[in-house]
This record gives structure tokens, sequence and C-alpha cells, in this order.
């Protein structure tokens, strides 16, 4: 779909979800405290990590009727777990350290904290189970991500619709790259690996964002669900008795589990779900990374006259300015974590930006340098329930930079601003407009 063809089925309506798709642009969460902040992820970094390696929290409802938590003095969007989770004291594990322990100890701290949650709107999805259970399920996930697929999506799906999208624009010499770039290849990419329809990118980001507004509006996430759950189940439907695809559900058609075929249910809710965590941080992160650039000439210039470190370029986007704001998992036992005592019951929330400021992990940790020294970062996630997907988003995000230095030479923000766009919001973590210009190629 075009940009102009975006702005004419702005509007649109599938059974009884009617949307509209500039909502896919905006953010699910109110973030206006920490929005007015120069610097979000430095200053509550550091006043974060100054609290200690395990800060104690309260939850809050909030004026506007969404839930909330507040940890050291600032208030955070819950949009992940029922607020009644939270009613007695919650805790965020800042440190490296700490959400470590988290996250590889799901026998301690458990994925069921989404049941009523993410798994109200997703059905059952990989996010609310732990092991056994998540290890059995995550395999078959995984047939979509053996080596010869991923080899096969690199020359026949991405490459091909990064270049097509740049090349729309290239020519023009100026655009908002959120909405004219960003918005669109990764639904189109995702969705092919898939099995998606890619024509549908409104359709489907409009729905994904309305289900993560599920504390503020229920009504229209459970809409968005139900009209996404019934496109996933015809599509799935549809392939039954059929040659196979090189898609992701073609090769999920035919998995089981214990014997058992996959359940319509769980399939939907499988694909979905993956379809939103594949999208969310490689259509954010785009975006996050133009804008570190950008405001790091120096830095961008080095990608330019060395591009063997453009996948270390990518990693350290993500160290320092990544897309995931807030996860949570829920104790299940009393526990002590970095020398905090954890009740069993407590929800503990994990902030993946804030950790990955760590100074006792990173030298310098609120320097943006490219050439850093490279270790794992926490924005994919740690443990059992690491980004299935993460490798394919690297990939993705590397094609993307090298397109801004070939397609957009001279890339910079439109001088027609009064000040640069700032990277916004918290569970999802992004600019919301991207205005720049390049010098066009003569024709």
């Amino acid at each position: 779909m075009t940009s102009s063809e975006h702005s004419a089925a702005n509007v649109s309506q599938a059974g009884d979800f009617q949307y509209d798709a500039d909502v896919m642009f905006g953010h699910p969460d109110d973030t206006t405290e920490i929005d007015a902040y120069d610097d979000p992820v430095r200053e509550i970094a550091a006043r974060m990590h100054a609290a200690g390696p395990v800060v104690r929290g309260k939850g809050l409802s909030t004026e506007k009727g969404g839930a909330a938590v507040r940890f050291a003095g600032i208030t955070f969007p819950n949009i992940l777990t029922p607020p009644s989770y939270c009613e007695q004291d919650c805790f965020c594990a800042v440190s490296w350290d700490a959400v470590r322990a988290v996250y590889l100890n799901p026998k301690v701290f458990s994925s069921t904290v989404f049941e009523e949650s993410v798994g109200a709107f997703w059905g059952p999805a990989l996010s609310p189970m732990d092991p056994p259970e998540h290890t059995k399920y995550r395999s078959i996930m995984q047939l979509g991500f053996t080596p010869k697929r991923i080899s096969s999506y690199e020359e026949r799906i991405i490459n091909p619709i990064i270049t097509k999208r740049f090349d729309a624009i290239q020519h023009t010499g100026k655009a908002d790259l959120v909405r004219e770039l960003n918005a669109f290849y990764p639904f189109e990419i995702v969705g092919t690996i898939v099995g998606f329809d890619p024509s549908i990118v409104s359709f489907v980001g409009a729905c994904f964002n309305r289900i993560w507004h599920a504390n503020v509006d229920p009504a229209g996430a459970h809409a968005a669900a139900t009209a996404l759950k019934s496109y996933s189940k015809s599509l799935i439907e549809s392939r039954r008795g059929q040659p196979p695809k090189e898609d992701l559900v073609s090769a999920m058609m035919e998995a089981e589990v214990d014997g058992i075929p996959l359940p319509e249910e769980r399939f939907v809710a499988m694909v979905n779900h993956f379809m939103a965590g594949g999208i969310d941080t490689t259509y954010g992160q785009s975006g996050n990374l133009v804008h570190t650039l950008l405001s790091h000439p120096e830095q961008f210039e080095l990608l330019k006259q060395e591009r063997s470190i453009i996948p270390a370029a990518v990693e350290e986007s993500l160290r320092y300015e990544g897309i995931g704001g807030i996860v949570c998992r829920r104790a299940v036992e009393d526990t002590d974590l970095c020398g905090t005592s954890i009740p069993r019951g407590s929800v503990v929330f994990i902030m993946h930006g804030v950790t990955d400021r760590d100074g006792s992990r990173w030298e310098d940790p609120e320097i943006f340098d490219v050439r850093r020294p490279r270790q794992p970062h926490i924005q994919f996630g740690s443990g059992p329930h690491s980004c299935i997907g993460q490798h394919l988003a690297r990939f993705m995000l590397a094609r993307y930079v090298e397109h801004l230095i070939d397609d957009l030479p001279n890339l910079r923000w439109d001088p027609a601003l009064k000040a640069p766009p700032k990277i916004t919001g918290w569970t999802q973590r992004h600019p919301v407009t991207l205005p720049v210009v390049w010098d066009p190629a003569r024709t």
C-alpha cells in the first residue's frame, strides 16, 4: 500500500472493528510525565540506578482511567498486567544482574502474569507460558526460523521489499520517514514471512496498536483483537488441504505437540503474537536508528566510511535507545533478588532502556558509540522468552541503515523544523514523526 493509498483508506472497517489507520503511528500509553524530560532514558536511568539494583514501587490509577506504576518518584504506564496485581508493593529490577536473575529463573518469576492482559486479547500465545509448556510451543515457532528459511527470507523477501520502499521515495528528496517508509516495510516483510496479505498494513497496524490500549479502552482493544483473530483464522483455514507455501503459517500447519495437532485457538494466537513482536521492534527501532544517527552526525559519518561496523551500530542503537520500555514477571514464591525480599505474588517490572544504561556493565553508558566493544544488551530479553526473531530483526535493521546511506545521501533533518522531533513513549518507545531531507538522485 502506497502513502496515497493509505490516506485514501484512512478510515476503514473490518467486521465490528472500525479503525482509523493513523492510530498505528501513535503510542498506546500516556507518557506525558516521561516525555517532559529533555533526555528521558538518561535521566530516568540515572534516578533508577541511584535507587538500587531493585526498586520498590506502587501501582496507581491515572487521571485518564488507565493503570500506572510509580518507581523512584516517576510514573510509568502499566498496560501489561492487571492493576489489581500491583495493589500491594511491586518492584522493578534495575541492574543488569537483577534483570538477568529474573529472566533466567522462570520457576520463580513467572510469565503467567500476562494471562489476564496479553492472554485476554491474543489468546493462548507464548508470552503467558512458562517452561516446560512454553518450550514445547516455542519449538513450533522455530520451524519458521531454521537457517535455511532465514537465508531464504533475506534474499526472497527482506532485500526486495526494503529496496522497493526506498526506491519509492529516494527521488523526492524529502519525506516523513515514519509515515512514508518505516510504517510499511516491517509490516510487508514480517507479514510475508508469516503469510499475511501485505496489502493490509493499515488494518494490521491499527489492530496491534489498539490492542495495546487495553487498560484505557478495553472495548476497543477487544474489538481489534476479535477482528485480527478473525482474519488469521480465515487465513489458516484457507491453507488447509492446499500445497504448502514458504511462510510461517505453512511451517506450523502440520505441527504437533505431544502427538496432538496445534489447536486452532493457539495457532491463531501464536501467529498474531509473532506478528506483533516482529513488527513492533523493527518499525520502532528504525525510527530510533534514524533519530540517533542524525543526533550524532560524527557517528553517522563513521558508518558511511566503514560499512563493516553497521551491525555494531545496530546493536549500540538497541542498547542506547531501544524500543522496548517495560515488561514484567510475577513471583510465585517468596524470594530474594539482589538483596531485596520479594513476597510471593509480587509483580517485578523490567525496563530494558534503564538496564542497558547500567554503568557497572558498560563504560560511559550515556555515550552513543558505534565502535563500542560488543556485548549482549537486554532489548531482546533473555532466557526462555528471548525474542525468537531477533536475528531477523538485526538483519532488517542493518539493511535499512545501508539503504539510508546509499539511497538518501546527505540525510539530515528538514530545515523547516524549529527543532528535531523527540523519541517519545515508554512501553513502545520511538518517534512518531521523522521529517528529513536528502540530496535526491538526478534523473
